[in-house]
């Protein structure tokens, strides 16, 4: 069975190719979630994907895609309107808020640096999105 350990692995990459991303990042950034969503159910049984939702709810507020060779991509789904891209600018390499085809906000941001999951602007972020859980 899929589980955390699989999404922390190097294994599922394409062969052959360089991960371009630190070893020690998708721990520390999926740590962080854990610990800022403490609400959150987080589902680790998709092959690339790690979803977080509310207990009890199917609607996923956060997932992380793990097995991208480029970066490990963030998506926090918001209401619309309640983040600025000014407030996610200094995130990651890179970021975009854009509108999902629920009608919510999706914020996407790529980390590929355990410097990048340490800002204290993210963790930040992350509280007053668990607050809304």
């Amino acid at each position: 069975m899929l589980g955390k350990k699989w999404h922390l692995s190097r294994k599922g990459f394409p062969s052959g190719k360089r991960v371009k991303w630190a070893v020690g990042v998708l721990d520390e950034l999926t740590n962080l979630l854990e610990n800022s969503l403490p609400r959150a159910e987080v589902d680790w049984g998709n092959k690339q994907v790690v979803y977080f939702k509310p207990a009890g709810s199917d609607t996923v507020r956060a997932s992380v895609h793990t097995k991208r060779r480029g970066g490990i991509d963030l998506s926090l789904f918001v209401e619309r309107g309640q983040f600025a891209l000014g407030k996610i600018a200094g995130l990651g390499r890179e970021r975009e808020i854009a509108t999902h085809s629920s009608g919510k906000e999706l914020i996407k941001i790529r980390f590929d640096s355990a410097a990048q999951v340490t800002k204290p602007a993210l963790k930040e972020l992350l509280n007053e999105i668990s607050a809304q859980l």
